[in-house]
C-alpha cells in the first residue's frame, strides 16, 4: 500500500464503495474497442467526480487479462482524479486467472477497511470479454465463477458480466454470464460502452448515499428497461 493510500485511509473516513474493474485486454481488443473501453472509463470516472460525496467514497482497481492476469491500477479512491488508461496485447484471455485477482483485490480491500476502522459497501465486480476464453488451465474461468457466486450469494459481491462485440458470441456470453447467478450477461457493442458505465456509475452514486449495510440492489434487468428501443442492445443471455 502507498504511502498517500495510508494516508488516504486515515483522513477520508468515507463509507468506501469498492469497485474492480476486470477488462480483457487480449489483441482482439485493438483499435476501435480499447478506445471506446477507455472512454467509457473516463467517463465513468467523471459523473463520480460530479458526485461530492461518491468521489470519496469510490474506491476502484483495474485488473486486466490477456495471456496474464495483472493489477493495472491499485485501489485509489476517485477523488484523485487519476483515471486509468489500458491498451491492449497481442495476447490471448485467461478470463479466469483475471477474475480470480479480482476476488483477490476486493478481499483484501474489504479488510482493509476493517483494518482502518472504515465501513463499506458490498464491493462491485465489473467483468468484460470480447471472446472466450484462451486458458492454459481449463478448470480456471469454472472455479473463479464458482468462487464468484458464492461471494455474490453471501450478499458479499455484486458481479456485472458482459460480453463486448459487434457480432453476438453466445458461447462467449455463457461464459461471461457463469460469474454471476443474480445479473444475466449482458451482450452490447463497444459504442454503447460509454452508457453502461455512466449507469454502473449511477449505481455506485446511489450506494456511496446509502447507509453502510444498506446499498440498493444492482440488477442489470434495470439498465435493459433503460435501453428498451434503442440501438447497441443484442438482449441477454445466461
Amino acid at each position: 500500500m502507498s504511502l498517500l493510500d495510508k494516508e488516504d485511509l486515515a483522513e477520508n473516513n468515507a463509507t468506501r464503495v469498492p469497485v474492480v474493474f476486470c477488462l480483457d485486454t487480449s489483441g482482439s481488443m485493438e483499435g476501435d474497442p480499447i478506445k471506446k473501453l477507455n472512454q467509457a472509463v473516463r467517463d465513468f470516472y467523471q459523473a463520480l467526480l460530479d458526485d461530492r460525496r461518491a468521489k470519496y467514497a469510490a474506491d476502484v482497481c483495474v485488473v486486466v487479462f490477456n495471456s496474464t492476469a495483472e493489477v493495472y491500477r491499485d485501489f485509489e479512491n476517485v477523488s484523485h482524479n487519476n483515471v486509468p488508461q489500458v491498451r491492449s496485447v497481442n495476447a490471448t484471455t485467461e478470463l479466469g486467472a483475471g477474475v480470480q485477482l479480482s476476488l483477490d483485490c476486493l478481499e483484501q480491500r474489504v479488510a482493509t477497511y476493517k483494518a482502518n476502522g472504515l465501513q463499506c459497501q458490498p464491493p462491485m465486480l465489473i467483468v468484460m470479454t470480447d471472446g472466450v476464453p484462451v486458458e492454459t488451465d481449463k478448470t480456471a474461468t469454472p472455479r473463479a465463477a464458482a468462487r464468484a457466486t458464492t461471494m455474490e450469494a453471501a450478499g458479499d459481491l455484486t458481479v456485472i458480466p458482459f460480453f463486448v462485440g459487434d457480432t453476438r458470441n453466445e458461447s462467449a456470453i455463457n461464459t461471461i454470464g457463469s460469474f454471476s447467478r443474480v445479473n444475466d450477461a449482458l451482450s452490447i457493442k463497444p459504442s454503447e460502452l460509454s452508457g453502461l458505465f455512466k449507469w454502473i456509475s449511477s449505481k455506485v452514486i446511489a450506494s456511496s448515499h446509502a447507509k453502510a449495510g444498506s446499498a440498493p440492489d444492482i440488477r442489470i434487468q434495470d439498465y435493459v428497461d433503460q435501453m428498451i428501443g434503442q440501438s447497441g442492445i443484442d438482449g441477454l443471455f445466461k
